[in-house]
């Protein structure tokens, strides 16, 4: 619990700060070139997101487990084995795909999503793969040890600092399409670079030196099962926006992709805390504390859920003041498809870290299972609705694999470790936050619908409800004032919550 605390309040302000960085470039991308044309662009990053995934995701969900786990058995010579395995493959994926890609634009092969420039858009864009890469690579070595500023400083907010100020070059220079796609590139190679020095000095500080033993093999046979569950994720996650351009029009796929990163949004109270939750879990499974697991998993679960309901409710019931105020009326079609991106990132949330634990327990071909199941729906779903409801199917396809797939990996983790989050300790405070917070939108509707502003104080106060909804339900549990204790002793603040009358709060 001390050492999710620990690194709690960093990774908060971090994720919390990229989130809104990341948000700041679409909106100025949006308002800078034409609905078309950020189609274009959209379709071109999902192409590099997809070659970025395949050459590193799998290796980053690897890395973090080894390195911890090796670390709590103090075998060094195999940690700087798998360093060594781990850049050597990453490097070796990313070149090979940068040729694959450009091999496959002389062949014409973009061309069949009938779009005029997308293959020059993408012969550009893939030359940053290596440096995602690399960049994904050395904040996962890090996290192995569990530390988390590199993936704060350089991750979540140096690399979109940077492409804001290239993009306000682009801008400045009125540069276009070229300048917002020659922005992406620089600010990638100078975040990789930096970030290579910041590992040349520090890595040493976290490893003593040691002979290094090969890992190669376990790496890659551990990794290969994973490898299936980013390729079945990539499905997941880009095959709305791929059919989307292939049988709707660049302005469509546009559209979608103002929607899409602004639902994601939801989940990044879930993703930052797993970038803790990872290797203190793993750490706990290599010693047999399942009990301290349960109690990790569940009380973690409760907290995100908390701090993401807010961000839920202002874009499911007020879609289109939030648009509007970030990418102007042109992408207003998109209301409805925000609303079913919504349900399913947020039904996501609702169940937990049930993926990542799945692989921390070494049941990684469960999870390539569901993600098979829900790539399949996903496909499925996207050829039959995005035809005849455009943007609104490819939403749908995507909320409903999303439930499936966290449906059945949560049924795993009980089955397999018995965790599970149906506890009245969480359910209680979820069920009342929801109500309240429906009640509260029923009374203040109108006054958002007069002034689109209006959705912040929405927000706050919607997180103040989920948060009393805790203290009421008396759902408090003694490891929550130790995590807030923890923070609160990061912050600098003098305050203990074990000693606070917060006690009386604590389940019965």
């Amino acid at each position: 619990m001390k050492k999710i605390a620990k690194g709690a309040g960093i990774i908060f302000i971090g994720y919390g700060l990229g989130a809104l960085l990341n948000l700041a470039v679409r909106v100025i991308i949006v308002r800078y070139v034409a609905v078309e044309e950020y189609g274009l662009l959209s379709l071109g990053l999902a192409i590099t997101s997809i070659l970025v995934s395949i050459c590193s995701l799998a290796l980053v969900r690897s890395i973090a487990r080894f390195i911890s786990a090796l670390m709590a058995k103090g075998d060094y010579a195999r940690v700087w084995g798998i360093i060594k395995a781990a850049i050597f493959f990453a490097l070796l994926g990313s070149v090979i795909s940068v040729m694959v890609v450009f091999f496959l634009a002389q062949l014409g092969v973009f061309d069949l999503l009938h779009k005029s420039g997308l293959s020059g858009i993408v012969k550009i864009l893939a030359l940053t793969v290596p440096f995602y890469v690399i960049v994904n690579i050395l904040v996962s070595i890090f996290q192995g040890f569990g530390e988390v500023k590199p993936k704060v400083y350089f991750y979540n907010i140096f690399s979109y600092l940077s492409l804001i100020i290239f993009l306000g070059l682009a801008v400045v220079l009125s540069r276009g399409l070229s300048g917002v796609i020659f922005a992406y590139l620089s600010s990638t190679i100078l975040t990789a670079v930096i970030l290579t020095i910041y590992a040349v000095k520090n890595l040493p500080k976290h490893l003593p030196k040691a002979k290094h033993l090969p890992m190669n093999r376990e790496l890659l046979l551990f990794s290969l099962p994973i490898l299936g569950i980013v390729i079945l994720n990539i499905v997941i996650h880009w095959s709305d926006t791929l059919l989307l351009g292939y049988y709707k029009t660049e302005a469509t796929v546009g559209m979608y992709n103002a929607a899409r990163p602004l639902s994601q949004t939801i989940n990044f109270v879930l993703e930052s805390t797993s970038f803790i939750f990872l290797p203190v879990i793993s750490f706990l499974y290599s010693r047999k504390e399942f009990d301290n697991m349960r109690k990790i998993y569940v009380s973690t679960s409760k907290w995100i859920f908390a701090a993401s309901l807010p961000i839920f409710m202002v874009l499911f019931l007020a879609p289109r003041s939030c648009i509007g105020i970030l990418f102007g009326k042109e992408y207003l079609q998109s209301d409805m498809a925000l609303r079913f991106l919504c349900l399913g990132f947020f039904f996501h949330t609702f169940m937990g870290l049930n993926g990542m634990t799945l692989i921390v327990i070494g049941r990684q071909a469960f999870s390539a299972i569901n993600f098979l199941l829900g790539a399949a729906v996903n496909l499925f779903l996207n050829i039959l609705l995005i035809p005849d409801y455009g943007l609104s199917g490819a939403a749908i396809a995507t909320a409903v694999s999303y439930i499936i797939i966290n449906i059945l990996a949560s049924v795993e983790v009980y089955i397999f470790a018995r965790i599970h989050l149906f506890k009245k300790y969480y359910l209680r405070p979820a069920a009342l936050s929801v109500i309240l917070s429906l009640l509260f939108f029923s009374l203040v509707k109108d006054i958002i619908a007069s002034n689109n502003l209006f959705i912040f104080p929405l927000a706050v106060v919607i997180l103040l409800i989920a948060l009393m909804s805790i203290l009421f339900t008396k759902s408090l549990e003694k490891s929550d004032l130790i995590i807030l204790d923890n923070i609160s002793s990061k912050l600098g603040a003098r305050f203990s919550f074990k000693d606070s009358k917060l006690k009386k709060f604590l389940q019965e």
